[in-house]
């Protein structure tokens, strides 16, 4: 009480002498807190509503999401055979196994693959399928135990998976396309000349 009348008299007295109240000085050496709170409000609102937006779609479980269920046929345990035909060496033929499960609270489908010339193990690897609900779009993830570089495609849905990027300089796309409930086809190719060239060429049937 007080202070507050010590700066009222302060006041008076600089009027008296023609100065501007403290007050006045305060204000403009301070930004105004109104606009300050303004600003800070609607900060938090904007925060709040993309939080809530967010929410929306991860607190749905996987099984409610279509796109998510679309990776499905992807799931199991699969053996096949393989073609492989990498840029400047003759065709080889071998086999390919595939096991394929949901992690993550099944929003994504964690995949282990081996591909085998003869006893001789050529290339195997992990491979992480998911959608992504930003942008309506699925990704893929792959690692080799080999000297080529991780792949990290954007994909879309036409009845398969088709996933395309680029490693390096190169053009690559991956296809995922189920043939009824048991058999897998994939395909990895790289464009050369505007034409996509297959490299790999895999035909898995699912174990019972």
């Amino acid at each position: 009480m007080e202070r507050l009348e010590h700066s009222e008299q302060a006041d008076a007295e600089r009027a008296v002498a023609g100065l501007p109240a403290q007050s006045m000085i305060d204000t403009v050496a301070h930004p105004d807190l109104t606009d300050c709170i303004v600003i800070r409000n609607f900060l938090a609102l904007a925060v709040f509503f993309v939080t809530m937006s967010s929410e929306s779609v991860q607190g749905q479980p996987a099984a409610a999401r279509p796109d998510v269920q679309r990776l499905k046929f992807l799931v199991g345990e699969f053996d096949g055979s393989v073609r492989l035909a990498p840029p400047g060496s003759p065709p080889r033929t071998g086999t390919m196994t595939f096991r394929a499960e949901w992690d993550l609270d099944g929003w994504i489908v964690r995949a282990r693959y081996e591909q085998r010339l003869g006893a001789t193990p050529a290339v195997g690897g992990l491979l992480i399928f998911r959608w992504r609900p930003r942008d309506s779009t699925y990704a893929f993830e792959g690692y080799a135990n080999s000297p080529m570089d991780p792949h990290r495609l954007t994909g879309r849905w036409e009845d398969r998976l088709i996933f395309e990027g680029s490693i390096g300089t190169a053009r690559i796309r991956e296809i995922w396309q189920p043939c009824g409930s048991d058999t897998l086809i994939t395909a990895m190719e790289f464009e050369q000349a505007g034409r996509w060239i297959p490299v790999s060429e895999a035909v898995l049937v699912r174990k019972r």
